[in-house]
């Protein structure tokens, strides 16, 4: 049937601390599907603080980027002149 056209999709990022403080709890081992849920609802519960019309959502998910690597534009801009 396909997605509704009408209904509205977002996509949520932590911010690094608050990873830091997940991976601190869990460690670096893949997180249980506890974990996944709980830190979804607590994003959700973050982005309903914004004050937007937000209505509830009927899928949720969290995942933890397993290569995912942090970077600041300064870590490249030596490497992208230098040649």
């Amino acid at each position: 049937m396909g997605w509704c056209l009408y209904s509205e999709r977002w996509v949520l990022h932590s911010t690094a601390e608050y990873a830091e403080d997940i991976i601190a709890q869990t460690g670096l081992k893949k997180p249980s599907e506890i974990t996944l849920n709980k830190v979804a609802e607590q994003l959700f519960q973050e982005f309903q603080r914004t004050g937007l019309n937000i209505s509830q959502p009927f899928f949720k998910k969290a995942h933890r980027w397993k290569h995912a690597a942090i970077f600041s534009c300064s870590d490249f801009l030596g490497q992208l002149w230098r040649d």
